[in-house]
């Protein structure tokens, strides 16, 4: 874009005509943070405060707030907004100093204020912010930042006692933090060490349900055999899915059919899930009609626990395929919208990041039945990632064709049968790792259709395969299916060995 890559103060008209022509599309941003930047660096206080919006920039937004400032806004409403920006728990632009200079000397900065950011830096934060906030607590609590440290850097700090000099509130909450992480490394000292930090601090209620959830979930994610105790512990208020899962498991665990029975039986707006255990759970007490009522229910979904139960009953699967059916007039009137023709275009073209921010601004500002229109559009067009994340939007979960699709189907079908595995298989991992985006690129590096990281490609070609390769469909298939071939042969292999250990064993 033009206006992105030569503002010039020459032609502001220009721009702004430009910037209130897009508003609120992806053509917008890229240009008005350009002339945001531009005009900060030429001094342009005014025409920068009209042309700001709200960002979640914060350097720009901390040059809006010391402009307004300069220019005679309400000191009052101005630095409080700062507060928020302040207390936080990593380093701001240095572009907000001046702000931050100005706060403080305003006497804005309050001790809440820091320890709110030096919890914030020290749990889950950037603690190399520690030693500077240390500077700004009162001198009696200044160890305090010394002990947030060291709990982050070694959790098992947490459990010596000897370390809590005043068994003040703020030495509780660290222990709290501490003992939370050291659960998942350590799991019986933090036993050992709650059980004292219990007696020695003052904690609500809510703090110690926040404790007990935490342990409950480290103990039975790793079968624990205090796992029951202290699921048991945990408030009822404060289970959620997560937790209630490994309840359920726990209890499936131990073949703890009454406590199955009892623990769902009631309930309302029970998971898929849940209710086939529950049914299983009435199956193994012989009540069978109880079971098998249940299940027919669930059978009904197309759900994995559908299908189980299904099989249980033996059933058919029930798919429940719903095929796309929307007025050809209203296809033909999204056809037309410019947010349309813009993704096309840019897609047409390859620029596939761009095209998708069109795309996503076009779903996002259309009814559902405008998203239907575009889902078959997007179909037609091969855009099968676009497809699929537009209709979970609107929860089109039944029009199951557009939503697992054979894309790239004969591909697919010549690399698989020649890695002899099942196609169904290598399309299933593509559906589930990329959506079919060929583009598609993970946070840990995967590319492409199958999310095949570099190393694994260099690996199963036996050469080096050049990362943008990736990318590429055929490339990406045929390499995809050779690493699937190669995980099942390793596992047909560690059967093999598990198998003639058994029989080792058995035999000695």
């Amino acid at each position: 874009m033009y206006w992105q890559r030569h503002p010039s103060i020459k032609h502001q008209a220009e721009i702004e005509d430009y910037l209130n022509i897009y508003q609120h599309t992806p053509l917008e941003w890229p240009v008005r943070k350009a002339w945001l930047e531009y005009l900060k660096e030429n001094n342009e206080k005014a025409a920068y405060i009209r042309n700001y919006r709200e960002t979640s920039n914060t350097g720009l937004t901390c040059t809006y707030l010391d402009f307004q400032l300069d220019l005679g806004a309400p000191e009052k409403a101005i630095l409080n907004q700062v507060t928020d920006l302040w207390a936080v728990g990593k380093s701001q632009p240095n572009g907000c100093d001046s702000l931050f200079s100005t706060w403080r000397k305003k006497g804005y900065m309050k001790d809440e204020t820091v320890w709110k950011r030096v919890t914030l830096a020290a749990e889950g934060g950037k603690q190399s912010l520690l030693p500077y906030l240390k500077t700004l607590l009162p001198s009696k609590e200044r160890y305090l930042a010394d002990l947030y440290l060291k709990v982050r850097k070694d959790p098992s700090a947490a459990a010596g006692l000897y370390r809590y000099k005043n068994k003040s509130a703020k030495e509780g909450q660290i222990a709290i933090y501490g003992v939370k992480r050291l659960v998942w490394r350590d799991k019986e000292l933090a036993l050992k060490a709650w059980e004292k930090l219990e007696k020695i601090f003052k904690y609500s209620d809510e703090e110690k349900a926040d404790v007990y959830y935490t342990f409950a979930l480290s103990l039975a994610s790793s079968g624990h055999k205090q796992a029951s105790f202290w699921l048991n512990k945990v408030p009822k208020e404060r289970l959620d899915s997560k937790l209630i899962q490994w309840q359920l498991g726990n209890m499936l665990k131990t073949q703890d059919w009454e406590g199955i029975a009892a623990f769902f039986t009631g309930k309302e707006n029970l998971s898929l899930g849940q209710q086939y255990w529950l049914a299983y759970s009435y199956a193994q007490r012989g009540e069978q009609k109880k079971a098998n009522d249940i299940w027919e229910k669930v059978a009904a979904n197309r759900d994995y626990y559908g299908f189980l139960a299904a099989a249980r009953l033996g059933l058919p699967v029930d798919l429940n395929n719903q095929p796309l059916a929307v007025d050809k007039v209203l296809v033909d009137k999204v056809s037309n919208a410019p947010g349309f023709k813009r993704a096309k275009a840019l897609y047409d073209i390859e620029r596939f990041t761009s095209a998708r921010r069109e795309w996503n601004y076009l779903t996002d500002t259309s009814s559902d039945e405008e998203k239907l229109a575009a889902s078959q559009l997007s179909t037609d067009l091969g855009w099968h990632d676009s497809t699929i994340f537009t209709l979970a939007k609107i929860k089109a979960w039944d029009n199951v064709d557009q939503r697992f699709p054979f894309a790239f189907q004969d591909v697919f079908e010549r690399y698989s049968k020649r890695s002899k595995i099942d196609v169904a298989w290598s399309i299933a991992i593509a559906r589930r790792e990329s959506s079919f985006a060929p583009d598609a690129r993970s946070h840990a590096n995967a590319r492409g259709l199958m999310q095949l990281l570099p190393s694994t490609a260099d690996y199963v070609n036996k050469s080096s395969v050049t990362s943008n390769r990736l990318y590429q469909p055929k490339t990406n298939i045929r390499l995809g299916t050779s690493y699937l071939q190669y995980l099942k042969k390793k596992t047909t292999v560690m059967r093999c060995w598990l198998l003639l250990l058994i029989m080792r064993v058995i035999t000695v």
